[in-house]
């Protein structure tokens, strides 16, 4: 997917994507319609923006079809601070 994540984030475009969480600043979740069959997969996100430091993930295991990705971002100080656009892969069966 990728996502402005400036103020009420967005899709730019969704792909397998259902919805975006709004977990405060600089912290995003998104939902999966249909996740990876099994543990075997990697997840990869990019920040448009060269300001912004650091760029965390982590996701839960997929079951019964849902998965759900946590995205962090962060200034060059590293604080908490909402972007422009967000952009997450994710690779698997």
């Amino acid at each position: 997917c990728r996502f402005d994540g400036g103020g009420t984030p967005s899709f730019s475009d969704s792909f397998n994507c259902s919805s975006i969480g709004d977990w405060g600043t600089g912290n995003y979740g998104i939902y999966m319609t249909t996740g990876p069959a099994n543990a075997n997969y990697a997840v990869v996100c990019l920040v448009n923006d060269a300001k912004y430091g650091s760029l965390n993930t982590s996701n839960t295991a997929p079951q019964g079809g849902r998965f759900d990705i946590e995205v962090r971002t962060v200034d060059s100080n590293f604080g908490a601070e909402d972007v422009g656009y967000v952009s997450c892969l994710v690779f698997g069966d």
